[in-house]
């Protein structure tokens, strides 16, 4: 009985190997889109996932570092309206002459000087968070939906409404007056410092997640698009003993043929 060669199964069997093959040289499953339709556009579709909230992961990224940079001057705000509460209530002192109070005022005009420098210089990539109103709107997922807004504050404007700038040390009787502005005046940063911090809590959260989702979707679609290589071995070894059964079975299909071929010229 004829062996016969069939040129389909040979066909078939070369392209498995060399599926095989690119499985275990680069590690990948789908090599092209007709490895696997569906799991293509899968893990497109994650793939976009996550180059969107690596975006979002930049922005709220850029915003801790907005509200950090307000908060560090605040800080530093914070620290010059407590000193001059303290010169304030030295220059309620009965004792103090008049020379005495005028040097605490020019202290506390110098401190005064400073706090209005540090409020306008306080920048972040040219916004300045103390001393506008308003908000930064920032992308921190990959829908539109996903937005969050910090707050910029006109701290200098709100001091000045409290009549910070107007204090007068060389006066005793205006101490009361006085102490209250101050009083004011560091609850207001107190307040506004501890929104800046419920951003900061917020933003970093959002990284957390955002961070989180990428591991979890990666993993997705490494599922999808990695190569079972112990599969992928027993495949290659599996097509090329295939191979070599086709190779033979031709050989023989050829021989066959040749005794033919030999009969017929006799």
């Amino acid at each position: 009985m004829a062996v016969e060669f069939n040129p389909s199964n040979s066909f078939s069997i070369n392209r498995n190997l060399t599926t095989a093959s690119e499985q275990i040289s680069n590690g990948r499953r789908i090599n092209a889109a007709s490895d696997d339709v569906a799991g293509v556009g899968i893990a497109v579709n994650i793939n976009t996932q996550i180059r969107s909230q690596d975006s979002a992961i930049t922005n709220a990224i850029s915003g801790v570092s907005l509200v950090q940079t307000a908060q560090a001057g605040l800080s530093q705000v914070g620290d010059g309206l407590q000193q001059l509460r303290q010169l304030s209530l030295q220059a309620s002192n009965g004792i103090l002459s008049g020379s005495d109070r005028s040097a605490l005022q020019t202290q506390a005009d110098q401190l005064l000087l400073g706090i209005q420098e540090l409020l306008t210089n306080t920048r972040f990539n040219g916004l300045q968070p103390l001393s506008q109103q308003g908000t930064t709107e920032l992308q921190i997922g990959a829908s539109s939906a996903d937005r969050f807004s910090i707050p910029s504050r006109d701290i200098a404007g709100a001091l000045e409404a409290l009549g910070l700038n107007g204090i007068d040390l060389t006066d005793p009787n205006s101490f009361g007056t006085t102490l209250e502005a101050l009083d004011q005046s560091l609850e207001l940063v107190t307040t506004t410092a501890a929104e800046f911090g419920a951003s900061e809590n917020r933003l970093s959260s959002s990284i957390g997640n955002l961070e989180q989702s990428n591991q979890n979707q990666a993993g997705s679609v490494s599922r999808i698009e990695d190569a079972d290589i112990a599969k992928s071995i027993s495949e290659l070894i599996r097509n090329q003993l295939l191979e070599r059964t086709q190779i033979a079975l031709q050989a023989q299909a050829n021989s066959q043929r040749g005794q033919v071929l030999s009969l017929l010229n006799i």
